[in-house]
């Protein structure tokens, strides 16, 4: 056979990249260099008081003390830690070591979030849906913080992309293992994931109901990996004794959505894209939802107000990131929503993507490096050092244990009275749940001192007080007849939550 001619050969088809395709790969890639940036400045704040729990946790001795320690002190699945626990024997313990794992969980779920997007309303607004994320609430605050809260994020958008395509593609059985895998690193991720879990079973149910026939492939894949929530039970009995100074109400519900939607950023991204003047014609497609969808979409809307509904029945605390997937759905289906009832020119969705990079890289980015936060108050030495300095919260106490030198910590005291807790404060935590002074004896490296209250004073009648006016111990020095002067208020100067220092003076005997 004779080779072709040279004519022949310039005429012979050549392989292109697809524009769709080069369009997806540009996207990609950028969000993935805007990403690496972040969250490599974003490491540079100090690991605080959540994250000091999933440190110290993560080091022990034997995987039996991380679960003894698990059981008394943080009640959270030990997903999170053993994640932690790996990666520290690979990077070291360093903050790098310690957040690996969030950083990679949460890129891994932004780019789910991608796929499903772009899936549902095309490239140009699966990039508006992750930077409005990344932009808004959640934030990436979470890829840098060593909790579970990334890998419920994860886990979600793997679970939400496994479904989708379980229940619109032929053959799925990758998409089967999908969700049986991101059920169960759900479930034992965080100990609310079924209030997540279960907008997936109702929107099976209307999918049941619509098609008149059980999927027990999909149904299968989805309810025997809940199996594994039953880890909770020893959880929930080792945390059932916590009193909690703050409870949920129906104010914190409220406050969900605020923070969820009221965010300025994604007003004026949204106008953006609606004021935003069309070039050519639309070119966003956008599916119809079937029913089991919007059912799907509707209970991640209703899960915060159920889940905030149960914590004001055990009087427990409502945070934001116990809804983390909640935010993510709501946020996604908003970004979806614009093409799918307006047809919008995808050129739009790119002008409210650029306005979220730049809002991300002020916020992020040059916010971070402007105003780096200081790494201890080692100033504080200096400061009468002749007296004893007592730590009115608990938080901050763990913190300074972490950061200061031993020459602060060893005039550092943090004061026990349960009772005085409960009358001034309402709350055990740190006199009977995570007391210091019982993580001490578990092995935790507090090497400041913890003293009865009574004792303390009674020793030291001239002594400072880093804390603030609602702390309990504030008040019970008042109650005893002391003399509380004002020092100065280092806000700024020190990462803790309390930055104001007094001087106190117990009344002669």
């Amino acid at each position: 056979m004779t080779p072709p001619t040279v004519e022949t050969q310039l005429i012979a088809p050549t392989s292109k990249v697809s524009p769709t395709k080069r369009e997806f790969w540009l996207v990609f890639w950028a969000l993935t260099i805007l990403y690496i940036v972040a969250v490599t400045i974003g490491n540079r704040r100090y690991v605080w008081f959540d994250e000091l729990f999933t440190f110290n946790i993560a080091r022990s001795a034997s995987l039996q003390q991380l679960w003894s320690r698990e059981l008394r002190f943080d009640c959270n699945p030990p997903s999170v830690y053993l994640l932690s626990r790996a990666s520290m024997a690979i990077f070291g313990p360093t903050p790098f070591g310690l957040r690996f794992p969030s950083m990679a969980e949460f890129y891994l779920g932004s780019m789910a979030i991608l796929l499903y997007t772009r899936r549902k309303a095309g490239i140009a607004f699966a990039a508006f849906a992750v930077l409005l994320l990344w932009a808004a609430a959640p934030t990436l605050y979470y890829a840098v913080e060593a909790r579970p809260y990334a890998l419920v994020f994860l886990s979600f958008a793997c679970l939400l992309l496994s479904w989708d395509t379980a229940i619109h593609a032929q053959p799925r059985r990758l998409a089967l293992l999908g969700v049986a895998i991101s059920t169960v690193v759900l479930a034992t991720a965080h100990v609310f994931a079924p209030f997540t879990l279960f907008a997936f079973v109702v929107a099976e149910s209307i999918r049941f109901s619509r098609r008149r026939r059980p999927d027990y492939p999909l149904w299968s894949a989805l309810l025997l990996p809940m199996l594994a929530m039953v880890i909770y039970l020893p959880l929930m009995r080792s945390c059932g004794g916590i009193i909690f100074p703050v409870h949920a109400s129906y104010n914190t519900i409220t406050i969900f959505f605020e923070d969820t939607l009221g965010s300025p950023i994604i007003s004026i991204a949204l106008l953006a894209v609606l004021l935003t003047p069309a070039v050519g014609a639309g070119e966003t497609t956008a599916r119809w939802f079937l029913a089991e969808e919007i059912a799907l979409l509707g209970c991640m809307f209703l899960s915060p107000i159920l889940l905030n509904l149960f914590l004001m029945h055990r009087q427990a605390t409502f945070y934001n990131r116990y809804c983390l997937a909640s935010q993510v759905a709501i946020l996604v289906a908003l970004a979806v929503l614009l093409p799918y009832r307006t047809r919008l020119n995808r050129l739009r969705a790119y002008a409210g993507s650029i306005l979220l990079v730049l809002f991300i890289l002020k916020i992020q980015v040059w916010h971070t490096l402007l105003y780096p936060v200081p790494r201890n108050a080692a100033f504080l030495g200096e400061i009468e050092s002749n007296l004893p300095l007592v730590i009115g919260e608990g938080q901050v106490f763990m913190e300074m244990n972490q950061y200061e030198n031993a020459k602060m910590l060893s005039r550092l005291f943090f004061l026990k009275d349960p009772q005085a807790s409960m009358q001034y404060l309402h709350t055990n935590i740190f006199q009977d749940f995570e007391a210091p002074d019982v993580m001490q004896k578990a092995g935790f490296p507090f090497t400041a001192n913890v003293a009865p209250y009574a004792t303390f004073v009674h020793q030291h009648r001239q002594f400072l007080l880093l804390g603030s006016p609602v702390d309990w111990v504030f008040s019970k020095l008042l109650g005893n007849g002391a003399t509380i002067s004002f020092v100065g208020d280092y806000r700024g100067s020190m990462p803790y939550m309390d930055t104001t220092l007094y001087r106190v003076t117990m009344p002669s005997q």
